[in-house]
C-alpha cells in the first residue's frame, strides 16, 4: 500500500498521521510547503522557521517541498503591524491557503498510477483529488474544518450580535470561496471527521459522503502531573489560546473580561489581528497579552493558569483544548470547539454557543466554588489519560486499509 500525503505545513494531526503510516511503512510520499527531515542550525531567523518543520519520522526520499510561498508568507509576518494593517488585502491574499493551493499542485504532480491513496485536507485538495480520480487512485478527504459554507452561516449571525467587531468578520472573502472544499468532499471516497459539528457540516455540503468520525487526541504528558487548585484568594487566572478572531470567539471573551473586572486575570495567547481595532486595544489594555509563543511555553501558561476559556463559534477539534486536559487545565468551552464531548466528561464546562449569558454564568459558577477548580482538573487529566492519539492514529490506518481492499 502506497500513500501520499499532502498538507501546507504539518499541524500535529498532521504528524500523527505520518507517524502512523510511516511505522506501517505505508508512506510513500509527504508534500509540504517547508519541511525537514533532520534539524539544522543556521542563521536565527532561519534556523526557528526550519525547525518547527522538522518531519524526523520521514526519510528524504518521502518528503517534497515547494517553499516560496511560504518564505513569502513568513516574511510578510515580520512587516511591523501598522504597516500591515494598511496592506490587509495583500495580507490575506498571501496567506496559508495560497501557500496550500502550492502544496496541492506539487502533490497532484508527484502523484504517480501505481499510488494507492491520495490523503489531503479540506480546502487544499482539489488537484491532488482530480488527479486521483483521472488516475483510479482512491482518495482520502481529512475535514479538520468545517466547510466555508458553514463559516458564513454562523459568522453571519455574529456580525449583529457583536457589530463593533464588524471590521474583523470579513464574511465578504469568505463568500468569494464559499464553495472551496465542495468538490473535494465528492470527489472524496472517504472522509475523516475530528468532531459531530465537521460531520454535520459535511453532511450540509452531501448527505450521502461516507464519513468516519475519528477524533484528535490529547497530548501525552507527564502522569506526575498534581491538580491544579485555586484557593479563591486571588484573581482567576482564566488562558485564552488561539487567533484572536471572531470565530474563536473573541468578543464573548472581552465581554468576560468587561464583566468582572479585576476579579479575573485574563491572558490571551496567539496572533492578535492586523486590524487595530478599539474593542481590541481596550481588550489588551484590560489582559495580559502574551502573543504568538512556542508550545513548550504555551504548556507552561496552562500550568499557571486555573481555567481555559474558549468559546468558539466554529473549529474542526480544537487542539488547544485537548492540549489544555492533558495538562489539567479545566476548559470552559461551546460546541462550537469540536470538544464538548470530552469537556462534558468532567474536565470543564460546556455553554451555549453564541451567548455571551451562557458564558459569564460558567465562570461566575466557578468564581463560587473555588474548590470546583481541583476537581475539574482531576477530572481533565483523567479524560486526557483515555483520549490519546493512539486512537486517531489506528482508526485512520484502518480506515485507509480499508478503502484499498474496497477500492475499484
Amino acid at each position: 500500500m502506497r500513500t501520499v500525503v499532502a498538507h501546507g505545513t504539518g499541524n500535529q494531526n498532521v504528524r500523527e498521521l505520518l507517524e502512523e503510516l510511516t511505522d506501517a511503512q505505508i508512506l510513500r510520499l509527504f508534500c509540504t510547503s517547508t519541511g525537514l527531515t533532520r534539524p539544522v542550525a543556521s542563521a536565527a531567523s532561519i534556523s526557528r522557521l526550519a525547525n518547527r518543520r522538522v518531519f524526523a519520522m520521514l526519510s528524504r526520499d518521502q518528503l517534497s517541498t515547494a517553499p516560496s510561498r511560504e518564505l513569502v508568507r513568513q516574511a510578510i509576518k515580520k512587516i511591523p503591524l501598522d504597516a500591515l494593517s494598511r496592506q490587509t488585502d495583500t495580507g490575506k491574499a498571501l496567506g496559508a491557503q495560497w501557500v496550500a493551493a502550492s502544496t496541492d499542485k506539487l502533490a497532484a504532480r508527484r502523484l504517480r498510477a501505481d499510488d494507492d491513496v491520495a490523503y489531503g485536507y479540506l480546502g487544499q485538495s482539489t488537484s491532488l483529488f482530480r488527479r486521483a480520480t483521472r488516475l483510479g487512485v482512491a482518495t482520502a478527504l481529512e475535514a479538520h474544518h468545517v466547510t466555508v459554507r458553514t463559516a458564513l452561516r454562523l459568522l453571519e449571525n455574529e456580525r449583529h450580535i457583536h457589530p463593533e467587531w464588524l471590521p474583523l468578520i470579513d464574511t465578504s472573502t469568505l463568500a468569494k470561496h464559499r464553495e472551496s472544499g465542495v468538490e473535494e468532499i465528492r470527489l472524496a471516497d472517504v472522509i475523516i471527521s475530528p468532531s459531530s459539528q465537521v460531520t454535520e457540516s459535511i453532511r450540509e455540503v452531501d448527505p450521502h459522503a461516507r464519513v468516519r468520525q475519528i477524533p484528535y487526541g490529547s497530548p501525552t504528558t507527564s502522569t506526575s502531573h498534581d491538580p491544579i487548585s485555586w484557593d479563591g484568594k486571588e484573581p482567576l487566572r482564566a488562558l485564552f489560546v488561539g487567533r484572536m478572531q471572531p470565530s474563536k470567539g473573541i468578543a464573548y471573551v472581552a465581554a468576560l473580561q468587561h464583566h468582572f473586572g479585576s476579579r479575573l486575570r485574563l491572558r490571551l495567547v496567539g496572533h492578535r489581528p492586523r486590524l487595530d481595532l478599539p474593542v481590541m486595544r481596550r481588550l489588551i489594555s484590560s489582559a495580559e497579552y502574551v502573543g504568538a509563543v512556542d508550545r513548550s511555553m504555551v504548556f507552561d501558561l496552562m500550568r499557571d493558569s486555573h481555567i481555559l476559556v474558549l468559546p468558539s463559534l466554529f473549529e474542526g477539534r480544537s487542539l488547544a483544548v485537548l492540549e489544555a486536559l492533558g495538562h489539567g487545565l479545566p476548559a470552559i468551552v461551546t460546541a462550537g470547539t469540536g470538544t464538548d464531548d470530552v469537556v462534558a466528561h468532567g474536565g470543564g464546562i460546556v455553554v451555549e454557543t453564541g451567548s455571551e449569558e451562557s458564558l459569564i454564568k460558567a465562570v461566575e459558577s466557578v468564581l463560587n466554588n473555588p474548590p470546583r477548580i481541583e476537581e475539574m482538573s482531576t477530572q481533565a487529566l483523567h479524560t486526557a489519560q483515555g483520549n490519546s492519539w493512539a486512537n486517531f492514529r489506528t482508526g485512520v490506518r484502518e480506515t485507509l486499509e480499508g478503502l484499498v481492499r474496497t477500492h475499484d
